[in-house]
């Protein structure tokens, strides 16, 4: 998910989302992409940093909060 000001720079780095999506009333857009290479995606939330929000799956948060945890140590 992500603020509706930041769809453009969501798109541009994870790609069309698989999924139509709709902004709900807080402002946000929940979308859905189909994931080809789960390093890409990983190193392409990073660089959106806050602009995006990983909601699931569980799996893959857990390996973006260890990769996160890992910058953070250095």
């Amino acid at each position: 998910s992500c603020p509706v000001r930041y769809a453009a720079d969501v798109r541009q780095l994870l790609g069309a989302p698989t999924i139509p999506t709709e902004e709900q009333p807080e402002g946000v857009l929940h979308f859905s992409i189909t994931v080809a290479n789960r390093s890409l995606l990983l190193a392409r939330i990073m660089e959106l940093g806050a602009r995006v929000r990983l909601e699931g799956p569980a799996d893959l948060r857990a390996e973006l909060r260890d990769r996160l945890q890992a910058v953070v140590a250095r």
